[in-house]
């Protein structure tokens, strides 16, 4: 099965869970990686497959880690009636925090280095969320730089609904080389030799984002992956064609006398 890591992802480990929650190992990494999906009241809904795969670890190993950092009430768990999905979020980092201290003092007599230790939390925070944001636009621009090179067309990078289902796709684990992929294969199928879809629109019309990098992205990229293997397995049995084939005219032909 392929892994879930790609050569351009990358998540952040926040200092603070190391210092001040003292996590370690895989259960750091467990925590930062679902922490990197919580920002804005969202939720980790990915696989285990996923986190195994960016820790290196096994499914039993993971749901330790899980159930660790659950009795600890670094995460909670998002219950879905009549899913199978299981969804969680890291507690922010102020409540984390909050949490931790009323252990040990009283929450409205924190020292002035518990506050310094406060600030810097959001201080490191936000820079992780600007880092993101960076990387986002970065890459959003150099997709859509690539599909109007490849499709003749002529779409913004800036605008806040491409941005918003770029960031989605690479949430989930896609690459740069992905979206590449799925471009030249819709490039090809769509817009080589445009036809009428039954709506009556031309099959041009859908090589935009919205469609492309839509909720179909990973159907329409195993076709492209499918599509590349079926080509390279062709290109494979043509030069064994070719290795195999008997050059008649330079044949010396020995009679026996």
């Amino acid at each position: 099965m392929d892994s879930k890591v790609k050569s351009d992802n990358y998540f952040v480990v926040p200092g603070w869970a190391i210092l001040e929650l003292g996590l370690k190992g895989n259960d750091l990494l467990v925590y930062s990686i679902i922490y990197g999906f919580s920002q804005d009241d969202n939720y980790f809904c990915g696989s285990l497959k996923y986190l195994e795969d960016w820790t290196n670890s096994s499914r039993q190993g993971i749901l330790k880690n899980i159930n660790y950092l659950l009795n600890r009430g670094l995460i909670e768990k998002l219950d879905i009636p009549g899913s199978k999905t299981n969804c969680y979020k890291a507690k922010r980092v102020n409540s984390v925090t909050e949490s931790v201290n009323s252990v040990t003092t009283d929450v409205n007599s924190v020292n002035t280095e518990g506050e310094l230790s406060s600030h810097n939390n959001i201080d490191n925070t936000k820079d992780n969320n600007k880092e993101k944001d960076i990387y986002v636009k970065s890459t959003t621009k150099k997709i859509i730089d690539y599909l109007n090179e490849i499709c003749h067309t002529n779409f913004k990078s800036s605008t806040s609904n491409t941005n918003k289902i770029v960031k989605a796709r690479l949430n989930e684990g896609f690459s740069l080389q992905d979206f590449y992929k799925v471009i030249e294969y819709k490039y090809q199928t769509w817009g080589v030799t445009p036809f009428k879809f039954s709506s009556g629109k031309s099959s041009e019309y859908y090589l935009r984002p919205a469609t492309l990098f839509g909720e179909k992205f990973e159907t329409y990229l195993y076709e492209a992956n499918s599509f590349i293997a079926e080509v390279n397995k062709l290109k494979e049995n043509e030069e064994k064609s070719k290795k195999e084939e008997i050059d008649f005219d330079n044949i010396e032909i020995y009679k026996e006398y």
